[in-house]
């Protein structure tokens, strides 16, 4: 073994044995704790989407209801005929100035059936008032917003009273 070797190994020998020696010293150190509590969100449907009095043909055809005006419009076979029209609303409240999130499920479509039958329309595009599903909760800790959708008429579309649910999650962003 040379020289160099030897000493290299003495010198690791010395600091181990140094650290072996020295105590261990633990350190503390402080840290804050926050916590913010949310009051609970409470929701309620207060009016339901409902797309009017409307007359089918041998075209298909939609009834787009827009959330923001409270209006429908026609296209295809589709014939307006009155009847009541309106956006689907909600109000519900929580926490002042917190930001929620709107959220309609399923995602997709859902089904409408007759009343007393077993034909089907389907709803799709849900667009919250406002153009998307952010909000903020008003200063008066309400929260009021409305759901419009496209209902898709088939052809020769049997006459009668189409009913369906969709659900609306609020989350605290």
């Amino acid at each position: 073994m040379d020289q160099s070797s030897q000493i290299v190994k003495t010198v690791a020998a010395g600091l181990l044995a140094l650290t072996a020696a020295l105590p261990a010293q633990a350190q503390v150190v402080g840290a804050d704790s926050r916590v913010f509590v949310l009051e609970p969100l409470s929701l309620l449907n207060v009016g339901s989407l409902s797309f009017g009095d409307i007359s089918a043909s041998a075209a298909a055809g939609t009834v787009v209801v827009d959330p923001d005006s409270g209006t429908r419009a026609v296209s295809g076979g589709v014939a307006a005929l009155g009847g009541t029209v309106s956006a689907a609303r909600f109000l519900g409240t929580g926490t002042a100035n917190s930001n929620v999130a709107i959220i309609r499920e399923p995602q997709g479509f859902i089904t409408v059936t007759r009343s007393g039958g077993t034909e089907t329309m389907t709803v799709d595009d849900f667009t919250v008032e406002g153009g998307n599903g952010a909000r903020q909760i008003r200063s008066d800790r309400v929260l009021d917003f409305k759901i419009g959708g496209t209902l898709n008429v088939g052809p020769n579309q049997a006459e009668g009273t189409y009913l369906g649910t969709f659900e609306v999650i609020v989350d605290y962003r």
